[in-house]
């Protein structure tokens, strides 16, 4: 399945009793996988964990990741537990024994030590938990929507190769009209040639016209890449790069079609390709 590399996804839940977090996902494309990350200074030490969850699944494209906090009414202070907070002045006090000019611990200090504010261990787990099932949530939301695009840009770019098909069976019909017509001109050109080389004087420049001008295999190829476009729009995985690659192939035969092109209506299909050909290189560009 084609997934495009552009795409949203948010997920809001709720963090405890008095606040929220809001996950946003924000991904375009991108020639490889570029990752960045704002987080509140709380939850900074998460980001390695997403780094190796989002890189799991997503293989290209710039993706902004932000995590917003919003507090949905006033917090209860946090319960004290006894035990620890006598525990660090009885801690505190056997220090300063030993170290009488050592300072005091300070109200914050004091709050950060581990066990003081009970319940803080268990919520911060919890919360932390929370937060990677969301984000799990919105990742899952955000390649959906890549899918979704994707399948979009894989049926534009099939009805743009049918067109383009199209273009190389007119031009297969065509060129040898341009043959037979540069012929004939010749054959007028040397008409009042009286000598008993004309015939082969002719013959021998329509061969090397006819070398020179021949789009044979250059249509070839575009059928070629034809069918390999249709079948990598059926593969499993990123495909955007070597989509991009055969768009430059594309682009290649369209532009020696072109130079080569003894019609005017030739150069017409050659000008054609080239515009569907750059219309589609601009939806590859977007192709995971």
């Amino acid at each position: 399945m084609i997934h495009s590399m552009t795409a949203f996804a948010a997920k809001r839940i709720a963090l405890g009793p008095a606040a929220e977090a809001t996950w946003e996902l924000r991904s375009v494309n991108n020639r490889f996988l570029d990752l960045s990350f704002r987080l509140s200074d709380p939850w900074r030490p998460l980001e390695p964990e997403l780094r190796q969850r989002l890189a799991g699944r997503i293989k290209r494209g710039k993706v902004e990741v932000r995590l917003q906090l919003q507090h949905t009414a006033e917090s209860p202070p946090p319960a004290v537990d006894p035990k620890a907070l006598a525990a660090l002045a009885q801690l505190q006090a056997t220090i300063r024994d030993h170290f009488p000019d050592a300072p005091p611990l300070s109200v914050g200090e004091i709050a950060q030590w581990p066990g003081v504010l009970s319940g803080d261990a268990d919520d911060t787990e919890a919360q932390r938990a929370a937060l990677l099932a969301a984000f799990d949530a919105a990742v899952d939301e955000l390649i959906a929507h890549r899918a979704r695009e994707g399948a979009q840009l894989a049926a534009a770019l099939e009805t743009r190769a049918q067109q383009l098909r199209e273009w190389v069976r007119e031009a297969r019909r065509l060129a040898p009209e341009a043959h037979a017509r540069y012929a004939a001109q010749l054959s007028a050109a040397l008409a009042q040639i009286t000598t008993p080389e004309t015939e082969d004087r002719i013959r021998q420049e329509v061969a090397l016209y006819a070398q020179k001008v021949d789009v044979a295999e250059e249509l070839d190829r575009l059928d070629a890449h034809l069918d390999e476009l249709a079948h990598t729009l059926t593969r499993d995985g990123p495909v955007g790069k070597r989509l991009d690659f055969l768009m430059q192939e594309f682009h290649r035969e369209a532009n020696t079609l072109s130079a080569k092109a003894a019609h005017p209506d030739l150069t017409r299909i050659a000008l054609e390709m080239k515009v569907l050909i750059e219309q589609m290189r601009e939806q590859v560009q977007n192709i995971e």
